[in-house]
This record gives C-alpha cells, sequence and structure tokens, in this order.
C-alpha cells in the first residue's frame, strides 16, 4: 500500500509536457480545496480513509463527519493523523447527524461530498448535490450481494461458506452476502437447515456494552 500511494501521489500532483508538431500539450493538477468526508458505521477507521488519503494527496484540506456510531474511533484518528505530523487544520473533525451533512453539502466553501454509506442516503445526497453540479460527488455505496449455490453435494462444506460470507466480520464487509439462492431440493433443504443452525449459534453483544 505504500507503494501505490507513492504513485498515486505521482499521479495526482505531477505534470507533463508533449509536443506535437508545432503545438505543445501540457497536463497540469490542482486540488479543488475543502472536501466533506463523511464516514460509515462499519470499519470506521479503515474506511473513511478510502476517500482521505486520495484527496490529501491531491492537496485537498477535509473536513471529516463520521457516523454518529462511531464517534470515538474518529476521535483516535485525529490523533493517529496528528502524531503523523499533518499540520493543523489540514484535516478537521465535525460531529453530528443528516443536518450537518446537508449544511456541507450547500456551503459554498466546501467544494465535494465523498460518501461511503447505504443506497438510500447516497440517493438522498444525489438529490440534494444536484443542485450544485460544480461540486464533487463521490458515492461509495452498499452492495446487495447475491450468494448462489448449485448442484453441490457437500453440505457441510456449503453451509460453511455461507455462514462465513454472510457473518464474518459481524456482517459489515461490503463483500458479505446479503442473499442466498438455493435449489428447491432435498440438498438444498439439508444446507439451508444446517445454516440455520449454525446462525443459531451466533452470540450477539448488547448496543449498551461500551469498551470505552
Amino acid at each position: 500500500k505504500l507503494q501505490n500511494s507513492v504513485l498515486a501521489y505521482q499521479k495526482r500532483t505531477g505534470s507533463q509536457s508533449n509536443k506535437f508538431g508545432g503545438m505543445t500539450a501540457s497536463l497540469k493538477h490542482a486540488s479543488h480545496g475543502v472536501l466533506s468526508v463523511i464516514g460509515p458505521f462499519n470499519f470506521p477507521l479503515h474506511l473513511p480513509n478510502g476517500h482521505i488519503t486520495p484527496a490529501l494527496l491531491a492537496g485537498n484540506t477535509i473536513i471529516f463527519k463520521p457516523s454518529e456510531s462511531t464517534p470515538m474511533v474518529a476521535e483516535y484518528m485525529m490523533l493517529l493523523w496528528s502524531q503523523a505530523g499533518l499540520p493543523d487544520g489540514v484535516i478537521n473533525l465535525v460531529h453530528g447527524g443528516k443536518e450537518v451533512v446537508r449544511a456541507l453539502c450547500k456551503d459554498p466553501l466546501n467544494k465535494g461530498i465523498l460518501f461511503t454509506g447505504s443506497y438510500s442516503v447516497g440517493k438522498q445526497l444525489s438529490k440534494i448535490m444536484a443542485d450544485h453540479p460544480e461540486k464533487i460527488l463521490a458515492l461509495e455505496l452498499g452492495g446487495n450481494n447475491p450468494m448462489v449455490v448449485w448442484a453441490t453435494r457437500k453440505i457441510n462444506a456449503a453451509a460453511d461458506l455461507i455462514f462465513e460470507s454472510a457473518f464474518i466480520s459481524s456482517g459489515q464487509r461490503c463483500t458479505c452476502a446479503r442473499r442466498l439462492i438455493l435449489p428447491n431440493t432435498k440438498d438444498g433443504k439439508k444446507i439451508l437447515d444446517r445454516l440455520k443452525k449454525k446462525i443459531q449459534s451466533l452470540s450477539y453483544g448488547s448496543p449498551k456494552d461500551l469498551y470505552y
């Protein structure tokens, strides 16, 4: 990833000139300014950096609005950026809900919204930003991934694979299975029965259990 970041920096900040006959074509990069990153509740330390890092590499400054469910993770991220030597004001943290996001969308000093989250929220952002075509809108929205299991006699292996795909990382991965398609056969029903038993073995934490 370090090498990828170096290459990304070169692509987003470099310049080049090419001569064509009697003309010279030049390519240069300029930052947009202030970009707002709206973070998700899942993988709250990792996923926002998918927007933050490229934006910083391109010379922009950031307003980071994390999920209301993960405020302390965002605070910790700001501490890490500070310890890494990032100057004050390059990343700015603001907490809040949808009213904050709406304000960021409409603020004339904000040049773009970079969002990772649900399809429904992304759709709302698209409607708001339709009135601001001069601004950047980057949407990374959750999927509805189907898993198709067909013509297999490896009942236990199939059920184990489905279970892992759906519930790994507490089901927070965007690549987790959201739908299951099985044949209406004896083997299909066996897989479903095995899967139900595995699901019943899951232990659930209470939302009241806080670890900070």
